[in-house]
């Protein structure tokens, strides 16, 4: 992930993306408000937004908590949003702290990424955007030995 340097002021530039987690208590009215600040946020230091996902309420992989004014409170569902977006990397910390400062976030979290959607097709060709399931393709080949299966895990990354 090379950094590219501001055409006027010359600054390092780098991609990010922000993934982030809103209270389920925002109500759906005022859901595009607090995506919106979040991307205020990210405007306000200079940064530009590449593509965005709008929030979704959805189940937690496990329950997360926040503590709030009135106590801690645990979530088991959530509002998940995300910005891709170029800025001056000298801005990233203070982004990264006024994001997460936000009283209806509960977790947020920022990678470099690249400009491009980074998928990994299928091994037979399929659409585009599929990315390739380690699990579902070893169970269909029973022959396949572990060594094959640590190879392909370890093209894909997640091993």
């Amino acid at each position: 992930m090379k950094a590219s340097l501001h055409k006027e002021t010359e600054e390092k530039m780098h991609v990010y993306e922000v993934g982030f987690v809103i209270m389920p208590s925002v109500s759906e009215d005022s859901l595009s408000e607090k995506a919106s600040a979040i991307r205020g946020i990210i405007e306000k230091a200079r940064g530009v937004v590449i593509s965005e996902d709008f929030p979704k309420l959805m189940p937690l992989a496990y329950p997360m908590d926040k503590v709030t004014d009135s106590g801690k409170k645990v979530f088991n569902e959530a509002y998940f949003g995300w910005i891709k977006f170029e800025m001056p990397t000298a801005s990233m910390s203070a982004v990264d702290k006024e994001i997460s400062s936000q009283p209806e976030i509960i977790r947020s979290l920022i990678v470099k990424t690249y400009r491009e959607n980074v998928l990994f097709p299928n091994k037979d060709g399929e659409e585009e955007g599929q990315a390739t399931n380690v699990l579902d393709e070893t169970s269909k080949d029973d022959k396949e030995d572990k060594e094959a299966i640590d190879q392909r895990i370890d093209a894909l990354g997640i091993g």
